[in-house]
């Protein structure tokens, strides 16, 4: 019954109505839900298909996809609804009468209050704003930007009428009055209509309609509050701009955070003729008729970031503060008045005191009491800061730096305003705070936000204007800065701000410079409240601050050996407007790197003389310093005249007398103020100085003589004193840094070596130090080898002949003793080189580092710098050739044709090893031996017989994939004297017969690891020089060869013929050929043998049979020879007929004799087995000799053997 009565009531007022059923968990499991539902949606008469749903229980996301598809299927319901309430208010305002014809007058009241209490009803312009404002809601319902602002803009535009004196639309009407009920309502209304077409025209991105409106907005506005009685001069005006600014300022930040993309500026475009186009500009701003660009856009005209109307809003808050201060004091003083009058009008004691005395009234302030005594409740200066952060974090997000520190200072300023000198003295945190990202919460809380930091306000922000000169507001910040660390007693912090207003950059008055410099000498000299303790010591970075005082230094010459002397000059020159005054500084500091030559100036204090005027240069010798002893230790002293005027300078010449090498710096020169209560130092890092830009000329004051042509004419001895100048060095800017290079050294430097030197071996060098001094020397050498190209190496140096494999150094050996030098006299040394790895140029540098006797300090250093060859001793290369055999059987298998399958696999291989000695020195060679490598999966099996020098045996390698067996190795060395020696380009030739087996041979096989090939050697004795280490004292160096690996034949079928070496007339032989399956698939195969004339065969002419996997198959044939000569054997064709499940391929395999691919002949008696490779390439080799026998006659063979015997 309900949902029908609701049902009943939207739709008497046109509304559509749907209804929405969410179910909950037990009805899904109620039978009879469905007929429920059915009758209340018949009995509320809604349609099931837009206008009643039903919602099972669901999660989050078919909740919101409901939602999705309710928005479509009511979307076009909506909008037709607000297009007819559109309609419907339009014709509304249509059938309105015309205002100029139906508006009369409201009637007058008869008081002045009645105004407030009688209500006037709304005449025809009301209706009409009435009726837009409603349009313009229904078009913004309707998603009609563009109607709803026409609506909104008209509804404006009536409403501005109704403020008017007297309306334009409904002549003779007024205005409203101000301060009425209806007149506050009004002008809020204006407000709201205000910013929302503002942000319809954002929606629109119309830049410039926003930007027209809001002026619009304000300039109406400015010209009707001057007729209320509330213009510029009242603080209302200005918290109703304030207001304005900053709320249009927050519409317009979120709808920057929403997409809305603001314009960027172009400058405009001027023309000196106006009939040339001003868009026809040439390449560099002119055209024809000289076209320029005006330079830069006024920003009024140019919609700007929220930043920018924030700060407006800001202005506009302080400057209401001051005019309710204005007004405030106004009001005080019309008080004032009214009691003194009160006063004059009150009886006094000698009156008649029969006489009735009047009442008098307690004097009555003017009207806008009320409205000061609501304005005392605003907190102004907290209003501003609110203001000026948002401004900042505005500014700081898009990046305008400059304006960041600018309105960091307002604030400052407004806290200064406000009485609250601590937070503007220590507003440092702004700047670091606004980077927090918790600081949007809690900039509202006042004070507490600011806590004291380390480093000033100013300092955060008087960088930049220092760096860019920004003269002006740098003075304003020193001058805010000052006035509130005096406010706070924050003594040492109004010395600081004092010393830099000195600076003759600092635009101010002569007077005020006085006073400056006259305030700052009385605190820290005469001032009872300053001098009431001991203040710390402060010191001030001058090179950061702008100061009255400028530091430069110079040495003379940029080098100069130990033990001569330098002289350096320091400059110190005044602005030319500061200091106003004669100032006074009690000492000068001047520190070196070097604690040695630190220097301290103390003044003179003689205040008799003159001090020096202006546009004079003076020169202070200070090479005559004495050395004092202080607490620190030594220190060079004298005294000085430390007094400076302005635009003078004073030249400080002194020496200094390296005793060591190196770099000696002037790191600071301090100027200090001091007092029983102050020590103020001005210190200036000459050290660090960066320079940014090309400065002047180096510049050396030369003192001025006395002229002799003066003495000849005066006849005296004194003449004139001809004035300083300056002269030019080599070179621009400051040279605070002096070069100290240590003497030449007075040695000569030998080495010794027999280049190229080898890899791997223990290479002798031989340093020998001449000393040319007049006196002993106590000398140590340093050594160093790394590769020229800069690759790594395992390059090492040693102090003993060491073999490179039991040892690894380092590449460098420092400090290396060689003992005292007598003069003329020589010292040696030897070191040995490893060279490993690459063959390439080594570099080794040799460094000679000795002392005197008569400087003990001063080290003198030689370096020599030699490149040494490395070549590899040895050139191996390396063949393997597979020597191929038919499976290995058990002893039980010898008389089986068929082999049963077998997992197990071995293969032969030969590898001949080819050395060849590269170097251009002979080489003793010890021994030549193939290492089969050791692994956690090797076993090895040794077992050996002496064959000259190379060894033969058993050397097996067992891994998971194969097996390797060395069975047999040879080595050609000769049996003459001194066989071991190699001469430049001998060749040595080893054999080895390698064995792989494997006991799986379908499991996967990688290449399995044979070992190396380790070769022992050293020089030959007649190639080490003489003074050198002799050979035979020199350690053998091994050289290590990997070997290649090793791999399994490819699992393919193979037929292998067993061919026996000789054969003989009337003597049978038989021949075996075994046809080897090593794959996984079954083969079934065709054999035949062709006939041949020379033998005479028993056995299969033509077969078929089948190969299991991994199995074999063998066949016998008994051949009878019958022909003597050169015969062909029999020829055994096998083809494959399938193999596995392949059919219809076929295709022959090849044959294979044992050992290789090969045929045999016989030479005399004997059949050779010669490998197919080798008889193809022997010379000579002219005719095709495979599968062919040499038979020879069994009488020749008698023959030959009687003859033998």
């Amino acid at each position: 019954m309900r949902l029908l009565n609701t049902r009943k009531y939207f739709h008497d007022r046109g509304v559509k109505f749907a209804a929405v059923v969410i179910l909950k968990q037990q009805h899904i499991d109620d039978v009879a839900i469905e007929d429920r539902l059915s009758f209340i949606r018949k009995a509320s008469v809604l349609d099931s298909k837009n206008s009643f749903f039903v919602l099972p229980p669901g999660g989050q996301n078919e909740l919101q996809d409901f939602v999705n598809n309710l928005y479509r299927s009511l979307y076009d319901y909506a909008l037709s609804y607000y297009s007819q309430q559109v309609k419907r208010i339009r014709k509304k305002r249509a059938r309105l009468p015309a205002p100029t014809s139906s508006s009369r007058p409201p009637m007058a009241p008869s008081h002045p209050h009645q105004a407030q209490t009688v209500v006037q009803p709304l005449n025809v312009q009301g209706w009409m704003i009435r009726y837009d404002i409603k349009a313009g809601m229904f078009s913004e319902f309707k998603q009609d930007i563009d109607g709803a602002t026409r609506s909104y803009e008209s509804a404006y535009g009536l409403l501005l009428d109704t403020f008017a004196p007297t309306s334009t639309i409904t002549p003779g009407y007024p205005g409203l009055s101000a301060r009425s009920k209806r007149w506050v309502e009004s002008r809020m209304l204006a407000d709201c209509l205000n910013l929302k077409i503002c942000r319809l025209h954002m929606f629109l991105d119309n830049h410039p309609s926003v930007l027209a409106q809001l002026n619009r907005h304000l300039h109406a506005f400015q010209s009707f509050s001057t007729t209320w009685g509330m213009g510029e001069g009242s603080f209302e005006y200005w918290a109703w701009l304030s207001k304005q600014y900053r709320i249009f300022a927050d519409n317009l930040d979120v709808a920057i955070k929403a997409g809305f993309k603001l314009p960027i500026p172009t400058p405009q475009i001027s023309s000196s003729s106006p009939n040339i186009p001003a868009n026809q500009v040439g390449p560099n701003g002119a055209g024809l008729g000289f076209v320029g660009l005006i330079g830069g856009v006024n920003p009024g005209t140019v919609l700007q970031h929220a930043g920018f109307y924030y700060h407006v809003a800001a202005m506009c808050s302080a400057e209401r503060r001051r005019r309710f201060l204005e007004m405030e004091k106004a009001e005080k003083a019309i008080i004032r008045a009214a009691e003194a009058q009160a006063a004059l009008q009150t009886p006094t004691s000698e009156d008649e005191p029969s006489k009735e005395s009047e009442t008098v009234l307690p004097p009555t302030p003017s009207g806008n009491a009320m409205l000061l005594t609501k304005e005392r409740q605003i907190d102004h200066p907290a209003l501003t800061i609110d203001l000026l952060t948002k401004g900042y974090e505005q500014f700081k997000k898009h990046k305008n730096a400059r304006m960041t520190l600018y309105l960091a200072a307002e604030i400052a300023g407004t806290y200064y305003e406000a009485g609250k000198y601590e937070m503007a003295l220590k507003y440092v945190s702004v700047p670091v705070f606004m980077m927090w990202p918790g600081w949007s919460d809690i900039r509202h809380l006042g004070s507490l936000c600011f806590l004291p930091f380390s480093y000033r306000f100013f300092e955060r922000i008087g960088k930049t204007y220092r760096k860019e000169n920004w003269h002006t507001v740098l003075t304003s910040i020193l001058r805010w800065s000052l006035r509130c660390a005096k406010e706070l007693g924050a003594w040492d912090h109004v010395v600081e701000y004092l010393i830099e207003l000195m600076a003759g950059q600092l635009t101010m008055a002569e007077q005020k410079r006085i006073d400056i410099q006259t305030e700052l000498n009385d605190i820290i000299y005469k001032n009872e409240e300053a001098n009431a303790s001991v203040h710390r010591p402060i010191i001030l970075n001058m090179d950061q601050l702008n100061s009255f005082l400028t530091c430069s230094v110079q040495f003379k010459s940029r080098t100069t050996t130990v033990g001569t002397a330098v002289s350096f000059q320091i400059t110190l020159a005044t602005h030319p407007d500061s200091p106003p005054m004669p100032f006074r500084f009690t000492f000068m500091r001047i520190v070196f790197s070097d604690v040695r030559f630190n220097q301290w100036y103390t003044d003179l204090g003689d205040n008799s003389d003159k001090p020096p005027g202006n546009d004079t240069i003076e020169w202070i010798d200070c090479t005559d310093c004495e050395l004092t002893e202080q607490e620190g230790g030594s220190i060079w002293t004298k005294k000085i005249d430390l007094r400076f005027v302005k635009n003078a300078s004073k030249v400080i010449e002194g020496v200094v007398l390296p005793i060591e090498g190196g770099d000696l710096k002037v790191l600071t020169v301090t100027m200090g103020l001091e007092s029983p209560h102050w020590n103020v130092q001005l210190y200036f890092s000459v050290a660090d100085r960066v320079v940014e830009q090309v400065t002047g000329r180096r510049k050396w004051l030369e003192v001025g003589g006395v002229s002799e042509d003066a003495q000849l004419m005066l006849g005296t001895s004194t003449g004139t004193q001809q004035p300083h100048k300056f002269t030019m060095l080599d070179g621009r800017g400051d040279v605070p840094v002096l070069r100290v290079n240590n003497r030449a050294p007075q040695i000569d430097v030998e080495i010794r070596h027999s280049s190229p030197a080898f890899l791997d071996e223990c290479y002798p060098l031989n340093v020998s130090v001449i000393n040319s001094e007049a006196e002993a020397i106590q000398t140590q050498i340093s050594v160093e080898i790394k590769a020229v190209d800069g690759q790594e190496s395992a390059d090492f140096v040693t102090l003993e002949p060491i073999a490179g494999e039991q040892y690894i150094g380092p590449m460098a050996l420092t400090d290396i003793d060689v003992g005292t030098i007598l003069p003329g006299e020589v010292g040696s040394h030897i070191v040995y080189l490893h060279g490993t790895g690459v063959a390439a140029t080594r570099q080794v540098t040799i460094t000679i580092h000795y002392s005197v006797p008569s400087q003990s300090g001063n080290l003198v250093e030689r370096q020599e710098v030699i490149r040494v060859p490395f070549m590899a001793a040895f050139d191996t290369t390396f063949e393997i050739y597979p020597q191929i055999e038919p499976p290995r059987l058990e002893s039980s298998e010898d008389a089986l044709d068929f082999l049963p399958p077998s997992l197990e696999r071995t293969e032969r291989n030969l590898l001949v090893a080819a050395v060849k000695s590269n170097g251009p020195w002979d080489i003793a060679v010890e021994g030549v031996e193939l290492l089969v490598e050791v692994s956690l999966f090797t076993s090895i099996e040794y077992g050996s017989r002496e064959i000259l020098l190379g060894t033969s045996g058993i050397c097996e390698t067992n891994n998971p994939l194969g097996k390797v067996t060395q069975e047999y190795s040879a080595g050609n060395f000769g049996t003459e004297e001194h066989s071991n020696v190699w001469k430049p380009g001998y060749i040595f030739s080893g054999n080895y017969l390698l064995r792989l087996t494997t006991s799986d041979m379908t499991a996967p096989k990688s290449p399995v690891r044979v070992g190396t090939l380790v070769i022992t050697w050293r020089r030959h004795s007649d190639d080490v020089n003489d003074d050198a280490q002799s050979a035979e004292r020199l350690p053998l160096s091994k050289t290590v060869v990997d070997v290649p690996n090793l791999e399994f034949i490819k699992n393919e079928l193979a037929l292998i013929a067993d061919i026996p070496p000789e054969a003989h007339v009337g003597e049978p032989f038989t021949l075996t050929y075994t046809v080897h399956n090593p794959t996984l698939l079954l083969v079934e195969l065709a054999a035949t043998i062709e006939l041949t004339d020379a033998f005479v065969f028993s056995g299969y002419k033509q077969t078929a049979f089948r190969v299991l996997p991994l199995s074999s198959t063998r066949f016998h044939y008994n051949c009878y020879p019958i022909l003597t000569g050169r015969v062909k054997l029999p020829r055994f064709k096998v083809v494959v007929k399938k193999e596995g499940t392949i059919v219809g391929v076929e295709r022959e395999i090849p044959m294979e004799t044992v050992g290789g691919r090969s045929i045999p002949y016989v030479a005399g008696a004997v059949a050779v087995v010669v490998p197919e490779k080798e008889k193809a390439a022997a010379a000579g080799a002219e005719e095709d000799t495979s599968g062919q026998l040499l038979v020879f006659s069994e009488a020749a063979t008698h023959n030959e053997d009687d003859h033998h015997n």
